[in-house]
């Protein structure tokens, strides 16, 4: 998950839980939540890039499909303590491979997976992507729409193996707009497959 627009230079860590209100422990779910065992509860958040106000924390792929939420917290001292500062609340769907899809979209993707039709594939160009848009390379349709609805599976880079579902396709320029939006924006020769 990303979390964005908070001052840069924070020491910021998250506390995930998920529909059965068992909190993470950096290796699977808990509970009950012993505020003895906040450090271990504490997942931390890096600052990408550095100085940017953007976070990321690193989702437990394990888990199942289902609702998870967050609260983030900022950790002024040397260890997370009862009473940090709480600079933000989330939730999300996670599908077992990303955040952000309901299950009726989940059940699309699963349909379309189940038919393996790659349609085309893609790298991202220039650097003006955000996370939800982005322009492809040469080699893709010219035609406006034409990818609208499909899914677009990342294939390399910080996404790797995240998707998303293109909302519109503007055929001219080959550009994306995706809902919904990606952790991070795509880099600048990122692949994907677009099925």
């Amino acid at each position: 998950m990303n979390i964005d627009g908070l001052q840069t230079g924070l020491t910021i860590y998250a506390v995930i839980r998920d529909s059965a209100n068992r909190v993470y422990n950096g290796t699977a779910f808990v509970t009950p939540y012993v505020v003895a065992d906040l450090a271990s509860y504490a997942i931390p958040l890096p600052e990408t890039p550095a100085g940017s106000g953007n976070y990321a924390c690193p989702f437990p792929l394990g888990s199942p499909a289902g609702n998870y939420r967050w609260t983030l917290f900022e950790k002024p001292g040397g260890n997370p303590a009862v009473g940090d500062p709480v600079v933000g609340r989330g939730s999300d769907y996670w599908d077992g491979t990303g955040l952000g899809i309901g299950p009726l979209v989940a059940a699309v993707h699963e349909m379309l997976s189940a038919y393996n039709e790659l349609l085309n594939a893609g790298t991202v160009s220039g650097s003006s992507s955000t996370t939800t848009r982005f322009t492809a390379a040469s080699g893709l349709s010219t035609a406006s729409g034409f990818y609208t609805g499909r899914q677009v599976c990342f294939t390399s880079g910080q996404l790797q193996g995240l998707k998303t579902v293109a909302t519109n396709y503007a055929g001219t320029t080959k550009t994306f707009t995706v809902s919904p939006p990606l952790p991070f924006a795509p880099a600048n020769g990122d692949t994907f497959n677009i099925i």
